[in-house]
């Protein structure tokens, strides 16, 4: 058991003679998607996560703009978000690509919705999936992370002067509070 509360459950199984206990937690039903529909070079569906705040129902396809902002000690690199963005009339409207780095992903999400974005894409800094958490009700754009592989590959695209566009959709659904079948019980 993982103690993660959704998508998971658990029974209690006392001793003889006395009633079991099954605890299941909400189940998501939703549908996500992140693909680069151009340039043809790096086009198809990515591994990404949605983050845990933010937008939670979306569907957006817009140009891709790699945010730069001002290297400073919480954020040294020119791409991590972690200071005002410097090229917000680039980003204004589109989908802002973002470095994974030293401040919070709030703090990047924060920057990038000040500067216009219409979405955030957060690239991995390492090998691997990214769950990105935080909490900032004043949020409202959607917020997606992609990997490392894939964030290198948009930047080469945009750094080689090529039109890069992004699809990314989410749709929460209902959260259920039980499984359709048995599997459950039998893992």
């Amino acid at each position: 058991q993982d103690y993660s509360d959704e998508g998971n459950a658990y029974m209690v199984t006392p001793a003889d003679g006395q009633h079991p206990v099954m605890h299941n937690f909400l189940w998501a039903t939703g549908a996500t998607l992140s693909k680069v529909l151009a340039p043809a070079a790096i086009a198809g569906v990515k591994q990404f996560g949605p983050a845990d705040f933010g937008a939670t129902n979306y569907d957006i396809s817009n140009s891709v703009v790699f945010a730069l902002d001002a290297p400073n000690v919480t954020g040294p690199s020119v791409g991590d978000g972690c200071t005002a963005i410097t090229n917000a009339a680039a980003v204004a409207g589109r989908i802002a690509l973002i470095d994974r780095g030293t401040c919070t992903f709030v703090v990047k999400a924060k920057n990038a919705q000040d500067a216009g974005a219409a979405a955030v894409v957060i690239a991995n800094n390492q090998s691997g999936g990214l769950s990105m958490t935080g909490d900032d009700p004043t949020i409202a754009i959607p917020i997606v992370s992609v990997t490392q592989a894939d964030g290198n590959a948009i930047k080469a695209q945009l750094t080689a002067a090529a039109a890069v566009s992004m699809r990314v959709a989410r749709n929460e659904g209902v959260r259920r509070d039980g499984a359709i079948d048995t599997l459950v019980v039998a893992h």
